[in-house]
């Protein structure tokens, strides 16, 4: 992983690696000059996988993967940094995490959103997903209820997150890998996937525009060929979500007698619709009776 800081030029490197220039002093993460030259300074002394930096405001450094000490002290798979690269005893995870730390996102109120491959925190049962208190320790009133690891958890100007990862499931809803949450961390139900990605989403991108981009290990999204990049466009919020033919085309053999029609409803799924069609003569002839399902 690499986390370029804009205002320095300095590059955070973290990784599987255990040397940096053949110095096992410096393995797991190191912090390069704008040049690439290495600042030889920066020594925090992580035993183990670096999957995740993230530069907060104040300058100090969130790490998360699959160590369990920095600098000799034990941190179980996440630790912050001052920005010198020293362990930050301000903030600890105590037990710590009994997976891997894969995302985090510091927030407005100090706390930290972490995700990953993990179903404990300090003792505390929680889901892929936590809430960090500021001194690190777990935020009880937040139980994650996902059904397997997040990769990513990404936050939108308006105040919501995209997550990502390879759950299919979030407090037993179906999910396709991709969701989004409120600020309040409940479901975003303007934001339905339906059937979603086919594998696992590594990273998501919010637009401008609304819409959001997801790469990762899949080849379908929504039941279309897709190999391994998808734009999402922005949903509409309306109570009835958005509409659409599953296929640009159908085709039927004349003997068959009929073809099905299938279209999929994307966004916001919460409340019934109604559709209004109609079928236009050509080489097929329309039937003056027609059946739907949702």
């Amino acid at each position: 992983v690499l986390r370029h800081n804009p205002a320095t030029g300095d590059v955070l490197v973290g990784g599987a690696f255990s040397a940096m220039n053949n110095d096992f002093s410096y393995g797991y993460l190191a912090r390069l000059y704008s040049d690439g030259t290495q600042d030889t300074s920066f020594q925090p002394r992580v035993n183990g996988t670096v999957v995740e930096v993230v530069q907060t405001s104040g300058g100090k450094i969130l790490i998360g993967g699959d160590f369990t000490s920095v600098g000799g002290v034990y941190r179980a798979r996440m630790a912050r940094l001052l920005p010198d690269g020293q362990l930050d005893t301000a903030f600890d995870t105590a037990g710590g995490f009994n997976g891997t730390v894969r995302a985090m996102l510091p927030l407005a109120d100090g706390s930290t959103l972490v995700g990953g491959n993990f179903y404990n925190v300090n003792g505390f049962a929680t889901s892929y997903m936590v809430r960090l208190r500021p001194d690190g320790l777990p935020d009880p009133s937040y139980v994650g209820r996902f059904n397997y690891y997040i990769n990513s958890i990404v936050p939108q100007a308006d105040g919501k997150f995209v997550v990502s990862g390879d759950f299919t499931q979030i407090d037993s809803a179906p999910f396709g890998r991709i969701a989004r949450l409120l600020p309040d961390l409940t479901i975003d139900p303007s934001f339905d996937m339906h059937l979603g990605a086919n594998g696992v989403v590594w990273e998501t991108a919010p637009q401008l525009d609304g819409s959001t981009i997801a790469i990762g290990n899949f080849t379908m999204f929504n039941g279309l060929p897709r190999e391994r990049f998808v734009r999402l466009s922005g949903l509409s919020a309306a109570a009835g979500g958005e509409l659409e033919f599953t296929t640009t085309r159908y085709l039927v053999d004349e003997g068959a007698g009929s073809v099905v029609v299938e279209v999929r409803r994307n966004g916001n799924r919460s409340a019934a619709v109604a559709v209004d069609y109609t079928t236009v003569n050509g080489s097929a002839t329309a039937r003056s009776e027609e059946h739907t399902s949702e």
